[in-house]
């Protein structure tokens, strides 16, 4: 009818399409024609993109508003201001203290924290309760509620300590004495002294007349007559006053006296000599020569430790060593220093009689020499002849070896031996 919205209108003309026989259905117009929302094609579970059943845990155990409000602090910004601080133990230990006495004695405040009024200045110290004045300034202060006042006492008067009651009082003016403003005056006459130097008698107009007592070892006082007569008897700058150690100290004394008028000197003490000093040393040779006066020492003088002579390097004199005295030489060594002649040299060294006379003749293991007939072409040098004998050959090469060998064994000889 008429009442039916133009979707399910939509959806009744279109519902034998729906019943499975026809094809090529458009799913979300029949979504739109039967009015349903997105979270008709979401499943139920926990997970996103999925909706949640009416008996999920996460539902049925939270806070209603009427339990949030009952149970939890409303979020304000002081809340939010309190969360960004960072808290000790101790400050969150004052949220839960029981009543204001026991948040004062966790904060170690005293009595004096909960007293009423207004205190100006400085205070240092322990307070604790009320002022009250001790009995040593009663005199002069007064305590009006929480005030600390000075008493009145009726005219100008001085605060002072007496120390006979120990405490502060008031201080009575005298005769002759007045304040003005903030001025203690003295009024009254003078008094008039007088002196009589005969007698030292000190007369005074007002009071009492003393006769000053002179001066003892003891007590100070006046000088008398004859101290002072005694004191200008005294040349300036005398030593009479000096003491023992000061008088006998020589430093101190001036002018001469004579060596001769001293007692209990010795001998050299007037005549300066060697010979009268006792205990002399015993001196060598060398105590009576003299030093040179510039250069290197004379005959007669000391070498002085500056001497060129002591520096300079010289030229060894000759002189002669026995070879067993030379520390490094060997055995063989020193029997060559110590031969006779060469030949006892060349015994030491084992050498041959060729070693010396460098002779065919002297060679021992000789090779057997060709016929005279084969020599022959040698003699004649004639070339091609010379090579008809295989064994002449070979005779002159080791001759000439033999002779460069025994060369060698001459020259190692010779530097050897030192010939």
């Amino acid at each position: 009818g008429a009442q039916l919205s133009p979707n399910w209108d939509t959806a009744y003309s279109e519902r034998l399409r729906w019943d499975g026989g026809a094809s090529g259905l458009d799913a979300a117009t029949g979504r739109v024609s039967l009015g349903l929302g997105g979270a008709a094609t979401l499943n139920v579970g926990t997970a996103a993109g999925t909706v949640a059943a009416g008996d999920d845990s996460r539902i049925t155990g939270a806070l209603s508003a009427a339990t949030a409000a009952t149970t939890y602090q409303p979020l304000d910004s002081d809340l939010t201001s309190i969360a960004a601080l960072t808290t000790t133990a101790f400050g969150r230990s004052l949220l839960t203290q029981a009543d204001a006495p026991a948040t004062r004695s966790t904060l170690g405040l005293g009595s004096l924290a909960t007293q009423s009024g207004t205190f100006s200045g400085t205070s240092s110290g322990t307070n604790s309760g009320d002022v009250t004045l001790a009995a040593s300034v009663a005199d002069v202060l007064s305590v009006n509620g929480q005030e600390l006042q000075a008493d009145d006492p009726g005219a100008d008067r001085l605060v002072f300590w007496d120390d006979s009651a120990g405490k502060l009082t008031h201080l009575t003016l005298g005769t002759n004495l007045t304040i003005t403003g903030t001025t203690l005056d003295a009024a009254g006459g003078s008094t008039d002294l007088g002196y009589t130097a005969s007698t030292r008698l000190l007369t005074s107009s007002t009071g009492a007349d003393v006769t000053l007592p002179l001066a003892t070892t003891s007590d100070p006082g006046l000088m008398a007559a004859a101290d002072k007569a005694k004191l200008d008897g005294v040349a300036a700058g005398a030593t009479a006053n000096a003491t023992d150690a000061q008088l006998r100290d020589r430093s101190t004394h001036t002018g001469t006296q004579s060596a001769s008028t001293i007692t209990g000197l010795a001998t050299v003490a007037t005549t300066g000599a060697y010979a009268d000093l006792t205990g002399k040393p015993t001196l060598g040779t060398s105590a009576s020569l003299d030093v040179a006066a510039a250069g290197d020492a004379a005959a007669g003088q000391v070498v002085k430790g500056n001497d060129s002579r002591l520096t300079d390097a010289r030229t060894p004199t000759a002189h002669t060593q026995t070879a067993s005295t030379i520390s490094d030489s060997t055995a063989a060594g020193r029997a060559l220093l110590t031969a006779a002649d060469a030949a006892a040299q060349r015994t030491s060294l084992g050498l041959a009689t060729v070693a010396a006379t460098g002779a065919y003749s002297d060679l021992s293991g000789k090779p057997t020499i060709p016929a005279a007939a084969d020599a022959a072409p040698l003699a004649l040098g004639a070339a091609a002849a010379i090579g008809t004998s295989t064994d002449y050959h070979r005779a002159v090469r080791w001759w000439w070896r033999r002779q460069r060998q025994v060369r060698v064994a001459v020259d190692a000889c010779i530097v050897g031996g030192g010939h």
